[in-house]
């Protein structure tokens, strides 16, 4: 449907998603796809927020932090129900240090979509580093009670247990 901005925005997020696993000969043709989807979904509604997202999914892993924040600022605005950009907004503001945001975006996370796995996680890591750690814990057993078949539910249970040397 060439007039859905969200179809639009749905494919920039496939095409900025898919640029971390093409050869690296095709990078750049795919986040140029990525770019001009994204724009082409924006052209039709300036607040589309998968287009966002998607332009947010084409920053570097590191650095242009302020750019990062905007974008995902932006996307957040658009799809307030979007888990992913929460999840995405708690991971950014981890990696940058701001901790009580990072707490407020795991929390909206999990609120908007329980049943992704990386926004229980994601919730639960900030439970336990907000010393909330009997919580935590209980929303790490419900995970993997819930996911037993996803090995990111064990990889971040054990990663918790290890980082706070605490294995019981």
């Amino acid at each position: 449907a060439g007039d859905d901005a969200e179809a639009w925005g749905l494919l920039a997020v496939v095409y900025a998603s898919l640029r971390w696993t093409v050869d690296p000969r095709e990078e750049r043709r795919v986040r140029d796809a990525a770019r001009a989807a994204a724009e082409q979904a924006l052209g039709l509604d300036r607040d589309c927020g998968s287009a966002c997202k998607a332009l947010y999914l084409l920053e570097p892993p590191l650095g242009r932090f302020r750019e990062i924040e905007h974008k995902l600022a932006r996307a957040r605005d658009a799809a307030p129900q979007d888990g992913d950009v929460w999840w995405s907004l708690y991971h950014h503001f981890l990696s940058v240090g701001r901790m009580a945001a990072s707490f407020d975006a795991a929390e909206n996370a999990y609120q908007v979509d329980p049943l992704r796995p990386p926004n229980a996680l994601a919730y639960a890591n900030a439970l336990y580093s907000a010393d909330r750690r009997a919580e935590a814990v209980a929303l790490m057993r419900h995970s993997i009670e819930r996911w037993p078949d996803d090995p990111m539910v064990y990889a971040v249970a054990l990663w918790t247990a290890a980082a706070a040397a605490e294995f019981a």
